[in-house]
Formats: structure tokens, C-alpha cells, sequence
């Protein structure tokens, strides 16, 4: 798999995790993440570093194997 696809389809279990608890890309941004950056992970355009991706499990409340 390229790391383009990887990226995508990251970008699109973390939307998914975040719809499924209902919340919006602003309540994400109260966890310490840019909303503009979130916005780019969610639609696969960078891939999130390792202590971003703990962030947004707190957020979540999951854990980051759950990205996976």
C-alpha cells in the first residue's frame, strides 16, 4: 500500500470516530489540534504525527490502535 492511500484512508477512520460521537471539528480543536490541520488529516492530505494521533484519542476517548 502507497502512503498516499494509507493516509486516506487514516484520514477517514478518524472522521468516522469523530461522526460517530458526534462531535465537530471545533470540539476536536479543544484537545490541542488546529482545526485547519484536522481538517487536512481528516481528508488524507498529511498524516498526523504520533502525539497528534494521542490527542485525538483522548478526544475520542479510544485508543490509538483503534486509528488502525
Amino acid at each position: 500500500m502507497k502512503e498516499s492511500e494509507f493516509v486516506k484512508r487514516l484520514g477517514k477512520k478518524i472522521k468516522s470516530l469523530r461522526l460517530k460521537r458526534k462531535m465537530t471539528q471545533d470540539d476536536v480543536s479543544e484537545f490541542g489540534i488546529d482545526v485547519k490541520q484536522y481538517q487536512r488529516i481528516e481528508r488524507g492530505l498529511v498524516n498526523p504525527k504520533a502525539f497528534t494521533l494521542y490527542k485525538l484519542s483522548k478526544a475520542f476517548k479510544c485508543s490509538v490502535e483503534d486509528f488502525f
